[in-house]
């Protein structure tokens, strides 16, 4: 069964907090170096173990859980970065959550980042190959799909990749992303749930600022780099199916 969790470049918790959203998922230990995601962390896990550089951690700090998340730095890979570069930037810290990932290994492994991850690196796709080869090597078959947050009804894109590799013990995990039926139990998901009321046709003016009092840098900062917890509840119910059969 896959019931705790341990969180790597948690930010401000949308992978906790669409995980804790399906009921029986724990969370157990948290790894974050933004000071001010840190404590929004505090206010909403109080009792979690943290950590927060990445970097230092050799894993034997780490309580062994059964899914290992992680929405890794985008700016190495997005689209909307000005260099883009892959693997030669200082943000691309994927060897460390792999090298974690194969210390604690869990049963499961999430990971989110933008669909540029799929093309980034020299050559181009050698980014998302050393992500793959290296689950690979440490024992875990990967799926992957696009999912936006117009998936379950928001009135904006925010397509992201998801990536979920399951150990070589853990078979029946596959298809959580990527079966027949996935689509028809996203749209299901979002049909049930009705998350967003307004539709797009509603957002007929634009936008002319942010108010004074939102935290330009660190607010919209986190939520922007945030992933969509909606979606993290659907893939953990996924989940949670996928242990009961």
């Amino acid at each position: 069964m896959i019931r705790t969790v341990g969180s790597l470049c948690s930010g401000i918790g949308g992978f906790e907090n669409g995980l804790e959203r399906v009921g029986d998922f724990q969370v157990r230990w948290q790894v974050e170096i933004n000071p001010f995601c840190i404590e929004v962390l505090e206010k909403h896990w109080p009792t979690v173990t943290r950590y927060q550089d990445i970097t230092t951690l050799t894993g034997d700090e780490l309580e062994p859980v059964d899914l290992i998340c992680a929405g890794f730095p985008c700016q190495p890979v997005s689209y909307a970065s000005a260099t883009r570069k892959g693997q030669n930037s200082e943000k691309w810290i994927w060897p460390d959550i792999a090298r974690l990932v194969g210390r604690v290994r869990p049963k499961v492994v999430l990971l989110e980042n933008t669909p540029g991850l799929l093309t980034a690196g020299e050559p181009p796709g050698s980014a998302f190959a050393e992500v793959l080869g290296d689950l690979a090597s440490h024992g875990y078959d990967a799926e992957w799909s696009y999912i936006s947050c117009r998936d379950l009804g928001a009135p904006h894109l925010r397509v992201r990749i998801f990536i979920y590799a399951s150990d070589s013990n853990h078979k029946s995990q596959s298809g959580v992303l990527v079966d027949d039926g996935s689509r028809a139990s996203l749209s299901q998901f979002a049909n049930a749930h009705q998350r967003w009321k307004n539709p797009l046709t509603s957002l007929n003016r634009v936008d002319d600022g942010i108010s004074g009092r939102v935290d330009r840098l660190n607010r919209l900062t986190s939520l922007g780099n945030s992933v969509c917890p909606y979606i993290i509840e659907w893939i953990g119910r996924r989940i949670r199916a996928a242990d009961d059969k």
